[in-house]
């Protein structure tokens, strides 16, 4: 391993998660925090994450988070739009609406998260950016992930605003977004074209050739591994690294940083699973289905990622919420935070509510997941790899 890994090629990757981005916001203040540490430890000038890192991967509520930090925003800045639109985009709504709601129309029209990403990402188009980014979306007509790149020629006229609408079209929360083919987007429908897998406009796009996009989790809720093949594999972004930092694109090694949005393990045990029903396994918010399906993607891909560059090189940064009736084996595990049941309500409706419940749970897990135990001495610990981290980012 290169200690001296400044000139590593490093990778962030943001999960999504709704409104689970705001403790995804939450940890990166924390790193942000420990980035600034070291700087002054060093006695060298301030870096932002921006500054830290080359690749910056979002799927959902990622995107959002990673296309701010791309146009140049502080996680601090990140943070606020959660504080201060949150509650636009993810209202509070009662169990009867939701419900009423769930059975004849998405939760939400979309129209406040379109306002929101209008408001932070402007008129930015993906082939104005500084920093590469990677946004994940799926085409619903097609049945396929797409990926939009600031690296790839073919995505320059693509706006972040239509990239990350698209991404966080998650369905039933969210209606889905057309990409129609036109004058700035021609060039990345001409790209799909030429490739193997089978394509087709769907012609319902408001009248006009286009693309139905759904929210990036569908195919890859945790980016980093596609991130990863696209660090190994991408012409474009050697290309593009090439121009913009000669000695990163000669560079072997690649450090992954990667974030996710917390998560509440069903922990379904022999008897109970054995008489789920149906509505049991899917009928709900937060269901235990969906939830395994998200957790289960994210470890293959922790997998993948640890295996490849090693685990030395891969940094992941995922709460678990456990509430008191497990095992005591597993709660003082260090990635592990102590829930109530109440909590677990809370934070079972999270994706889709900012409640100032949620907010409180948000910050009590970030700080109780990085701060509340002596982790001085344990390697492993959430707070020493934050140290560490920051000591290989600056």
């Amino acid at each position: 391993m290169n200690n001296g890994s400044a000139m590593a090629f490093k990778i962030l990757s943001l999960d999504g998660g709704g409104y689970r981005g705001r403790l995804t916001a939450l940890m990166l203040v924390e790193l942000q925090k420990a980035i600034d540490t070291v700087c002054s430890q060093k006695q060298i000038p301030s870096k932002s994450i921006f500054d830290c890192f080359d690749l910056i991967a979002g799927t959902s509520t990622g995107s959002l988070i990673a296309a701010a930090l791309t146009i140049g925003n502080s996680a601090s800045d990140v943070l606020d739009i959660f504080k201060n639109d949150g509650a636009a985009i993810f209202p509070a709504q009662s169990l009867i609406d939701l419900i009423f709601k769930a059975a004849s129309t998405p939760l939400f029209d979309g129209s406040q998260l379109e306002n929101v990403l209008h408001k932070y990402l402007g008129q930015n188009r993906l082939g104005d950016l500084k920093k590469a980014l990677l946004v994940t979306a799926y085409d619903s007509w097609n049945n396929r992930p797409l990926a939009f790149r600031s690296y790839d020629p073919a995505c320059n006229g693509i706006h972040l605003f239509d990239a990350c609408r698209g991404s966080s079209a998650y369905p039933a929360g969210f209606p889905s977004h057309a990409i129609k083919d036109d004058q700035d987007t021609n060039p990345y429908f001409q790209s799909l074209r030429a490739k193997k897998s089978y394509f087709s406009f769907d012609h319902s796009c408001e009248g006009r050739d286009g693309l139905p996009l759904i929210d990036g989790g569908i195919g890859a809720n945790n980016p980093a591994a596609l991130a990863l093949a696209e660090r190994i594999g991408s012409q474009s972004l050697k290309t593009w690294i090439d121009k913009q930092s000669p000695l990163l694109a000669t560079d072997t090694e690649t450090l992954i940083v990667s974030f996710g949005t917390g998560q509440m393990p069903p922990c379904i045990n022999y008897e109970k699973g054995r008489g789920f029903s149906a509505k049991d396994w899917n009928g709900h918010l937060g269901n235990p289905l969906l939830e395994m399906m998200f957790v289960g993607y994210s470890r293959i891909n922790d997998e993948l990622c640890g295996t490849i560059v090693g685990e030395q090189n891969y940094f992941r940064f995922q709460p678990v919420l456990l509430s008191d009736v497990v095992d005591n084996v597993l709660i003082e595990k260090n990635n592990v935070v102590r829930i109530s049941a109440g909590e677990g309500k809370d934070f079972a409706g999270a994706t889709f509510q900012a409640t100032p419940g949620v907010n409180k749970l948000f910050d009590r897990v970030c700080s109780n997941y990085f701060y509340v135990n002596d982790y001085a001495k344990d390697p492993d610990s959430p707070e020493k790899q934050l140290s560490i981290l920051a000591n290989r980012l600056v």
